[in-house]
């Protein structure tokens, strides 16, 4: 557990890692009401999340680079700035294209919070002790998604659509007088050449050149992918086919957050006793056993909420193991460039979670079939991949004389 010295600090990194988290969850039980608020379809009303989730991760290729070469303190202040302008800006949107606008800058600000933070507990803690670190964070931060379907359902049915977007506006603006207050500046490596272009070619190529940073990226991208499927759709499949009021489904929801919380906690128990790979298999596996129980329920056409929510409780469980292993993994072996190896990690994964997400959405057909289905291929690739990638390669055989 860190010491007590450090709460105020790993409170104000756990509200920046959870940015992305609270900006999606508290509109899931909304998007269907900006379709109605602006006569348009499901499919563009479902844009305004998978916008925001890829200007997130394409950012992410700017954002940890800028914080290796000017620290991270400068490179979080601007982010969480741009990002509360930005909820001003979603809040008054006149049009969903307006909206959808907005929600990409929003991404954008938003990128800041995760990357930058993972890279600051990287520097703080060290490679070792950061995956305990990051798992005690990951446990806490689930509370705050877990509220927001809560919140933002609520927001709705009492002041419209737009309250989400002032209360993230009023989060934001928290944030970053914290940023200005309790931070103080951590990199104690600054690289002058970590924008410079070829050097960015060169770190990201030498990334992607690691079987083990692959195996990592492997995990959390179709883990993600597999997330944000539900998150897209599980809205329209709960409250428009089976029911359930907008004012409900965060309630539903919050189990789904309440087994990632326990898998993340379990995986910081764990931490020392087992090693990360065995970890984030076991992780793996728990979510292609939940998938599967998913996907029969899907295709028997269980028609019920418990049907949709109680796999994705065990799922959420397994990736409780997953995130904090693979994300620790994946940066550990880069002191001098642990925003460049967490801002490549981030933009992988969540453009894997982008573009899978909205194909997975293409093929809605008004039943869960379409999500069940996409959640379980996520499912077996994400194990598959990390244990193909993070196996050593088996030793040469030495030529015949």
């Amino acid at each position: 557990m860190p010491a007590r010295a450090d709460l105020p600090r790993l409170a104000l990194l756990t509200m920046l890692v959870a940015f992305a988290a609270l900006s999606v969850d508290i509109a899931i039980p909304v998007v269907n009401s900006f379709a109605a608020a602006f006569n348009t379809s499901s499919t563009a009303a479902q844009l305004t999340l998978s916008v925001f989730v890829l200007a997130f991760a394409v950012t992410h290729l700017i954002a940890g680079p800028l914080s290796d070469r000017f620290g991270r303190r400068p490179v979080l202040i601007g982010g969480v700035a741009l990002y509360t302008l930005a909820s001003f800006a979603c809040a008054f949107a006149e049009s969903i294209d307006q909206l959808i606008a907005a929600r990409f800058i929003q991404g954008i600000g938003c990128c800041a919070g995760p990357v930058v933070g993972r890279a600051i507990v990287r520097d703080v803690y060290g490679g070792e002790r950061a995956a305990k670190v990051l798992a005690y964070m990951a446990t806490v931060m689930g509370l705050v998604p877990g509220l927001a379907p809560i919140v933002g359902g609520f927001l709705v049915e009492a002041f419209g659509w737009r309250a989400i977007f002032v209360a993230l506006l009023l989060f934001g603006a928290v944030a970053l007088v914290g940023c200005l207050f309790v931070l103080d500046e951590t990199n104690k490596w600054r690289d002058p050449a970590a924008v410079r272009p070829e050097r960015l070619a060169a770190n990201y190529l030498d990334f992607l050149g690691e079987r083990s940073f692959l195996a990592y990226v492997a995990a959390t991208g179709f883990t993600y992918a597999a997330m944000l499927s539900f998150h897209s759709l599980s809205a329209f499949v709960l409250i428009e086919q089976m029911g359930v009021r907008i004012a409900h489904y965060g309630y539903w929801f919050l189990g789904i957050v309440l087994g990632f919380i326990s898998g993340t906690f379990t995986a910081g128990r764990l931490h020392g006793r087992a090693p990360a790979n065995a970890l984030i298999t076991l992780g793996l596996g728990i979510e292609v056993a939940a998938a599967a129980l998913f996907a029969a329920l899907g295709w028997l056409r269980i028609d019920a909420p418990v049907a949709i929510i109680g796999p994705m409780v065990l799922f959420m469980y397994g990736a409780g193991f997953v995130f904090p292993n693979a994300a620790a993994g994946a940066i550990a072996p880069y002191q001098t460039k642990a925003g460049a190896a967490s801002a490549l990690l981030g933009f992988i994964q969540f453009t894997t979670g982008a573009v899978i997400a909205t194909l997975v959405t293409r093929f809605h057909d008004g039943t869960q079939v379409t999500l069940v289905t996409g959640v379980l291929v996520c499912a077996l690739l994400a194990l598959l991949s990390f244990r193909l990638l993070i196996a050593k390669p088996k030793p040469a055989l030495a030529p015949a004389e």
